[in-house]
């Protein structure tokens, strides 16, 4: 028999927080996470939460421990992930500027115009992206 969310360890309190979270949260990806643990906290089953979110069963199980643990919304928040980092610091819109005048040609590329990935930067609203000193 399924567990109610009184019984999983829901307080009076998280229905209200979750939700509040929701109405605040703009990040989809933190939305998807309080999203499933405020279905669990409204007694949905951790099957029906998980086709409603499109997160993975695991995934839902381990988000609802990891709210009833501390019961803040705070600790559903993704954790730094390992890899390339998102900005470079110290780099400034004059030394973008200056390596795209540079000619692909003369750095390999077999072309002399720059691919549209490549320069999309440059049609960041800042005008240049996550620049550390732009």
């Amino acid at each position: 028999m399924p567990l109610s969310p009184h019984a999983l360890g829901f307080r009076a309190r998280d229905r209200h927080r979750l939700r509040k979270a929701l109405e605040t949260t703009a990040e989809a990806r933190l939305f998807r996470r309080i999203q499933a643990v405020w279905l669990a906290a409204e007694g949905k089953q951790p099957p029906e939460v998980a086709e409603i979110t499109a997160l993975g069963l695991r995934s839902v199980y381990r988000l609802v421990a990891r709210y009833l643990k501390s019961h803040r919304v705070e600790d559903l928040a993704e954790k730094p992930r390992p890899g390339r980092p998102p900005e470079v610091p110290g780099l400034t819109g004059a030394q973008i500027l200056r390596e795209l005048r540079r000619s692909p040609l003369n750095l390999g590329y077999r072309t002399n115009v720059w691919p549209i990935a490549s320069t999309s930067a440059t049609n960041a609203p800042s005008g240049f992206g996550r620049c550390g000193n732009g």
